[in-house]
């Protein structure tokens, strides 16, 4: 696959061994790896080879399952063409198709991604696109776009690392969430997620010129540029605004272009409705 074929290029560590034939095959692998007497992850392959000196064992249309610790939660699952990690290691690579999906619905899709199990993180290397996005609660949609990711699950933050594009779209809002946009996109050089909390903090990079260095806000009648914006993509009855500009900020209406105002820190008010 050509797009599979330029990510491992640029990211030798996700390559297999070459010009080598493995040990053996098993057909409709199964590996299980426990933690006390817990499952710890568990994965199923279509086929899966083994390579004796690398102890490494390469897997086929795979399906990974990670437990949680709630007995409650379901497991996160990841699916990929391949897979492929150390016999006893805690780190596997993840090939051609990835899919992640968190045990709320919440997805990531990229060609290549990392999982390492003792530190709970996800990781898409930098250049690589992943996008994702679901169904946060109280009817917001969020998608997201970005070259490369890390994000691990203890501290619920998500680094997204370049080329930014989050969205949040509120079809037929609901009265709850009056005074919210129903659709709001912003573009940055970096975000930080903190699911925790359910705020984007956008930033531009310092390696930009000053007058660059903007994050960009488009809602359905207003453009907003400054340096910095936090937005809030859920629970808004938890705070009185769902969206925060701060410094050297610029609000203009996108309809008549001559109607715009500047100030030092910006707050969407939510719930009277203002700016």
């Amino acid at each position: 696959v050509p797009l599979l074929s330029e990510a491992l290029k640029e990211n030798p560590r996700f390559r297999l061994p070459e010009g080598r034939v493995p040990g053996y095959a098993v057909d409709d692998f199964k590996y299980v790896v426990s933690q006390g007497e817990s499952t710890a992850w568990r994965m199923i392959a279509k086929k899966a080879f083994l390579y004796r000196t690398e102890h490494l064992m390469h897997g086929t249309e795979v399906t990974v399952f990670i437990e949680s610790q709630d007995p409650k939660e379901k497991p996160t699952q990841i699916a990929a063409s391949h897979a492929k990690f150390v016999l006893d290691s805690k780190h596997l690579d993840f090939m051609g198709n990835v899919v992640v999906t968190f045990p709320d619905g919440f997805e990531l899709r990229s060609e290549l991604l990392s999982y390492e199990v003792s530190q709970g993180r996800f990781y898409v290397p930098d250049g690589q696109t992943v996008t994702g996005g679901g169904l946060e609660g109280e009817g917001i949609q969020t998608a997201f776009r970005s070259e490369g990711l890390d994000y691990r699950r203890e501290t619920g933050r998500v680094l997204l690392k370049r080329s930014v594009e989050v969205e949040l779209a509120r079809p037929g809002t609901e009265k709850k969430n009056q005074g919210v946009p129903e659709r709001t996109l912003v573009t940055s050089d970096q975000a930080e997620v903190d699911r925790q909390r359910s705020e984007i903090a956008f930033r531009m990079s310092p390696r930009r010129r000053e007058e660059d260095q903007f994050v960009k806000a488009i809602e359905p009648t207003l453009d907003v540029t400054a340096r910095r914006i936090r937005l809030r993509y859920r629970k808004f009855s938890e705070a009185p605004s769902y969206m925060k500009a701060e410094e050297d900020v610029t609000i203009r209406e996108r309809e008549d272009t001559s109607k715009y105002a500047t100030a030092g820190q910006a707050d969407f008010d939510r719930e009277r409705d203002v700016i």
